[in-house]
């Protein structure tokens, strides 16, 4: 339960569940033990800039608001707003993917918090470098819907569940598998077996020898497109929890920090090159004891230390001590062209949905603020313009299937 002298709110993403949302679970934990919440982008869809920040203020002081937890960073908000936060709350982020995000956007906002939750273990190193309080964090899995089905049989030798074009190295791992006898089971959008439902997910988590999952991270993001340096960083994976609570064994491939997490060889098993990939696989394939036992282990470490259920009363916990020996300092916001250049940017991204909302006082907030930055990136302006109106032309939408097909 939530500490009576705690009040939070949290903004962040709808929780209702979605396929790949896997905060949804962390959010609907925390609105269960009476925390306030707000979708601060559903609002800003409909009320535009100005309304929205208003909105935030003031439900913040009609509900006494202590705690305000922000579950992604975010550029539709603007930072100095948070800055602005930061004297009268006690500021949490929360914040995953900072292997592609942290030098161009999660920095930033985190300067303006009072404690930031991420989930590797390079990060916590530059940001307390920085003077920010932060500690990794996985406690954001519900064992009520990641669960192990007790008594189902291992029909399916090896599985992977996401995609592999443009991920770093995934389709060579595979194919290197296969030449050498070993079939994988492969789902996801880009898969010949294709996209599967949630509940088939857990399913699968649950019938599978071997869970499989790689850590490379995507090849390139609109925010990195111009860096190769990127492809040597490896990212630990939600798909390792999620089998994990599922009673699943998984063989993982070698990101730092994941012995922190589970114990390799005991809890799960893990992989640094595509012989060792493939030594592991026809090993544990053929010693049905073995590989259950680990992921015996790996299951009971999930349920004790990653079930939202446990994990985010503990959470509760730690920043509510935090938040009493909080002091009253708040250095400097600084922002550089790097992160203006993504946030006056973004404003294009909501530009293109005001214009299909038909909200003309809204497009013209966004206007202004970009006017007054007037720093932008060409390449973002053309991917937003054609994500949220070309492609949503029926007659491109045609040709853009017809060119992937």
């Amino acid at each position: 339960m939530i500490m009576q002298n705690i009040n939070i709110l949290v903004l962040g993403e709808n929780p209702k569940g979605k396929y790949t949302d896997i905060g949804a679970d962390f959010t609907n934990m925390l609105v269960k033990d009476s925390a306030h919440f707000i979708e601060y982008s559903d609002i800003y869809l409909i009320h535009g800039f100005k309304y929205t920040h208003q909105y935030i203020i003031d439900y913040v002081r009609n509900h006494c608001i202590n705690v305000i937890i922000l579950t992604q960073a975010t550029l539709y908000l603007d930072v100095e707003f948070f800055h602005a936060l930061q004297k009268n709350v006690f500021m949490v982020l929360t914040v995953s993917d900072t292997e592609h995000y942290f030098e161009v956007i999660d920095q930033y906002l985190a300067q303006t918090m009072d404690l930031v939750l991420v989930t590797d273990f390079a990060t916590p190193g530059m940001l307390k470098c920085m003077g920010i309080d932060t500690f990794t964090y996985w406690g954001i899995f519900s064992s009520l819907k990641f669960k192990k089905i007790f008594g189902v049989s291992k029909s399916i030798d090896i599985s992977f569940v996401g995609l592999i074009k443009d991920k770093f190295l995934r389709a060579s791992y595979i194919d290197y598998l296969k030449s050498n006898g070993v079939e994988v089971d492969i789902y996801g959008d880009d898969s010949s077996k294709g996209r599967i439902s949630f509940d088939e997910k857990i399913n699968l988590y649950n019938t599978s020898k071997i869970n499989l999952n790689f850590s490379g991270v995507a090849e390139k993001t609109r925010f990195t497109r111009n860096l190769n340096i990127h492809k040597r960083r490896f990212q630990i994976k939600a798909r390792v929890f999620e089998a994990a609570l599922c009673g699943g064994f998984v063989l993982t491939e070698y990101a730092y920090g994941i012995e922190n997490l589970f114990i390799p060889g005991q809890e799960i098993e893990t992989f640094i090159d595509r012989d060792e990939l493939l030594d592991k696989s026809c090993y544990y394939l053929k010693n049905d004891d073995q590989r259950e036992k680990i992921a015996l282990k790996g299951y009971q470490r999930a349920i004790k230390d990653f079930d939202a259920l446990t994990a985010v009363p503990r959470l509760i916990n730690e920043i509510d001590i935090r938040r009493r020996k909080k002091k009253n300092i708040y250095p400097v916001l600084y922002l550089d062209k790097t992160f203006l250049i993504n946030y006056v940017t973004f404003r294009f991204f909501l530009i293109c949905k005001f214009i299909k909302s038909g909200k003309l006082r809204c497009m013209v907030e966004e206007i202004l603020i970009i006017l007054k930055h007037r720093r932008i990136d060409l390449y973002q302006v053309r991917v937003y313009l054609f994500e949220e109106i070309i492609y949503k032309i029926c007659f491109f939408k045609k040709i853009r299937d017809l060119l992937r097909g």
